[in-house]
């Protein structure tokens, strides 16, 4: 039997992160706020600077295996701790910063904490409490290492991040969506009844609209229609709340010729030329039900919403597959940039 050959070395959390940097090099990883202003990292910088993180941890006393903690809310210095933590060999343990007394210590004295890095003052006297009774953790060091990925400042200032970004993707815990919602129907609330029933329309319209979406179908006329005016009065305002680029996954599809021919002669389509197949409507039900194959395993954020069928497959030939048959994305959405922006239009 042949060995897989991991694709990356080593095939952990830490390979993938020194694998990609490696690969991207001087390209921006990320961006943070500092002083008012956005700076950004790259995944040169990044990689650069985790040797000297991981032999902090070692001139602390680290040993391999031993357990390190994170006391801090969801910032750019928690994940680069974690990042750390994982390169130099320890097991990470996450603190809540809303976490009682008791929460902490039980976690503290059964994770069996040597070294923690803590946010702030209130919770570094937290842990002291903690460590008076417990004697762990035995080193505490502030969180100062830099970025490692793009993070809101504080929850109050989602929305002004999102105008100062624009991101195209956005992830988040589900109680950041509730909130923006919240915010919504607080705005909603004091405006006026005709606003109201306009936002809740539009709701009604988008519910009506989301299972065409989802199985890559265009829309009745009239929905359409409808689906226009809620985005006009209601749904772009929502949108640019985002940034105005937030994006969902959409995909460009290439059909094997081999097995579209199969298909053709299988289904009497035979007499009708390769390229004109792809807008054939039983070829795009066949693509369609595959996706949607497809999308049943996968979590919501993961699946495709829209899809183009491209009239033949990518070809070294004309300049969008290596000599080694990887896709050279410049050369993609140079040439299919009208397609890929037409899967996001309304």
């Amino acid at each position: 039997m042949t060995e897989t050959k991991p694709l990356y070395n080593p095939p952990t959390v830490v390979g993938i992160f020194m694998h990609q940097a490696r690969r991207f090099g001087d390209k921006k990883l990320s961006m943070a706020k500092k002083g008012g202003a956005w700076e950004t990292k790259t995944w040169r910088q990044a990689l650069e600077s985790l040797p000297s993180g991981v032999m902090g941890l070692f001139a602390l006393g680290f040993e391999k295996g031993d357990t390190i903690g994170i006391a801090g809310r969801t910032r750019v210095e928690w994940s680069e701790a974690d990042m750390t933590i994982l390169a130099a060999g320890g097991v990470t343990v996450g603190l809540y910063p809303s976490a009682s007394l008791w929460e902490m210590t039980h976690v503290v004295s059964h994770s069996g904490l040597q070294i923690c890095f803590v946010e702030d003052e209130a919770l570094l006297d937290k842990l002291l409490a903690v460590r008076a009774k417990t004697g762990l953790p035995k080193k505490m060091v502030a969180m100062h290492l830099g970025i490692m990925g793009a993070y809101a400042e504080s929850i109050d200032k989602l929305v002004e991040n999102f105008q100062e970004l624009r991101p195209t993707v956005q992830v988040s815990v589900p109680q950041i969506f509730d909130r923006i919602y919240n915010r919504v129907r607080q705005m909603l609330d004091s405006g006026s009844p005709l606003k109201r029933r306009i936002f809740q329309w539009a709701v009604d319209v988008g519910r009506k609209t989301a299972p065409y979406r989802h199985q890559n179908q265009s829309l009745p006329f009239f929905q359409a229609l409808k689906h226009a005016v809620a985005h006009r009065l209601v749904f772009s305002k929502i949108h640019n709340v985002f940034g105005g680029r937030v994006k969902y996954l959409t995909a460009l599809i290439t059909l094997n010729e081999s097995e579209l021919k199969i298909f053709a002669g299988r289904e009497n389509l035979a007499q009708i030329e390769p390229a004109a197949l792809t807008d054939h409507q039983k070829v795009r039900q066949a693509v369609s039900e595959h996706v949607q194959a497809v999308n049943s395993r996968l979590a919501p954020y993961e699946q495709i919403k829209r899809f183009i069928i491209l009239p033949r497959d990518f070809s070294e030939e004309a300049g969008e597959l290596t000599p080694t048959l990887k896709i050279r994305r410049r050369e993609i959405i140079k040439r299919y940039g009208d397609k890929i922006e037409s899967l996001y239009g309304e």
